[in-house]
């Protein structure tokens, strides 16, 4: 699978790579990433959410994320915050957002406790 270009050139995702092309945040994705940013006082990392690139891993449509980067050989190295809410069908989800060995946003872990899509990122929880 190819993902985001790089002065003209295309680079090979490796396993567990975003599926297709990477996109933007969506305007939820946006303001509950930058509500679990705000919990932990990463100012850094919220201003970076505005140019992020992320795709959907293969979990089943619960929602995770990778953040796309142009950086080899990323790997998860450590938590940045967690989180879990009741979605709007009553099921619970928890959140986990964690950072790789250069410190770059990583991924967006979300797991919902029947395995079914998240359908609503919460927007008033802080």
């Amino acid at each position: 699978m190819d993902v985001e270009p790089v002065n003209g050139q295309r680079r090979t995702a490796g396993a567990g790579a975003p599926e297709g092309e990477p996109r933007s945040l969506t305007l939820d994705e946006h303001r509950y990433l930058v509500r679990l940013l705000e919990r932990v006082g990463d100012d850094d990392r919220v201003r970076g959410l505005t140019s992020a690139k992320v795709g959907p891993l293969s979990d089943g449509g619960m929602g995770s994320l990778r953040f796309a980067s142009m950086r080899p050989s990323r790997r998860r190295a450590s938590r940045v915050v967690t989180d879990e809410f009741i979605d709007t069908d009553g099921v619970p989800v928890s959140v986990e957002l964690t950072a790789d060995q250069f410190g770059d946003l990583y991924e967006l872990d979300s797991f919902k406790a029947d395995f079914t899509a998240v359908r609503s990122w919460p927007t008033l929880r802080m």
